[in-house]
């Protein structure tokens, strides 16, 4: 039987809140895994599951300036195992109209490795920086690391590898496993 539009926006509204209550219930009643286990959802080592999920596929964003050319970027990437096709950039430029919202509770993306980037980024809010949000809601968006040097903000060839190494990407599917 087909639906029209509005009939099936409506049976989405619905199912969404019956889905929402029973969540909400699972969570009050401390029986949250046994709610989740029943979705075929499992927790990561954070209890985290919305990243729970991703795959070979998934990918690591390296948001903001380079210090170098991004083509070293990708070589480092490849030589400890990570495949070109998991890595996104997002320049500087780039960085002032990014969709943040894109990446809250996405399994898509399982790391960002934030560099230099414009304070002001769409859909961050009240925050003060995309990187203050990400780093304010860790259950919400991917695993973050902010590249460092000498005590500042910035993404040379040495701290992508150092944040490339320590990526839940790099944790799940790194040479080693």
């Amino acid at each position: 039987m087909p639906y029209s539009v509005s009939e099936r926006a409506d049976i989405i509204v619905k199912a969404l809140q019956v889905f929402r209550n029973r969540l909400e219930n699972a969570i009050d009643s401390d029986s949250l895994n046994d709610f989740l286990k029943e979705l075929n959802i499992e927790l990561d080592q954070t209890n985290n599951p919305a990243y729970a999920s991703y795959n070979r596929r998934a990918k690591i964003l390296v948001l903001g300036a380079l210090a170098g050319k991004k083509k070293d970027y990708i070589l480092c990437a490849k030589r400890l195992g990570v495949d070109e096709q998991n890595l996104e950039f997002y320049d500087y430029e780039e960085m002032k109209t990014f969709n943040t919202e894109k990446l809250r509770y996405s399994s898509a993306v399982s790391d960002i490795i934030c560099g230099p980037m414009p304070h002001k980024v769409a859909g961050i809010g009240d925050y003060s920086s995309f990187i203050t949000l990400l780093k304010d809601n860790p259950s919400e968006y991917p695993k973050v690391y902010l590249a460092t040097a000498n005590e500042s903000i910035k993404l040379t060839i040495n701290n992508f590898t150092q944040g490339l190494l320590q990526t839940r990407y790099m944790e799940k599917f790194g040479d080693n496993k």
